[in-house]
């Protein structure tokens, strides 16, 4: 009964170990690993390679667009958490007694 169920489980272990051990030897992987390195060398700040202006127009109008849709505007810094004013309020002393 436990050779029944030990048996499988041994098999997939092994096959897992056979298969990650596969992974490094795979030629395409190393094509697609030498290619995201030399990816990150072009581009070391994250922006895309090789942008012309159509793309940096594109992008300063979406951003415009967004800016206005959610509150922005000139002279608005949408990174910047917003600063709340809160007027202090005289409470009468009488008044709240009386509720």
């Amino acid at each position: 009964m436990f050779a029944k169920i030990l048996k499988p489980n041994l098999v997939v272990r092994r096959s897992l170990m056979v298969s990650a051990s596969l992974r490094y030897k795979d030629p395409v992987y190393h094509v697609f690993l030498d290619k995201v390195r030399e990816y990150r060398l072009k581009s070391p700040k994250g922006k895309p390679i090789d942008a012309g202006p159509e793309y940096e127009a594109e992008l300063k109008e979406a951003l415009e667009r967004l800016a206005l849709q959610y509150g922005g505007g000139e002279g608005i810094d949408l990174t910047q958490f917003p600063k709340f004013v809160l007027p202090d309020i005289d409470i009468d002393p009488i008044s709240v007694l009386e509720l």
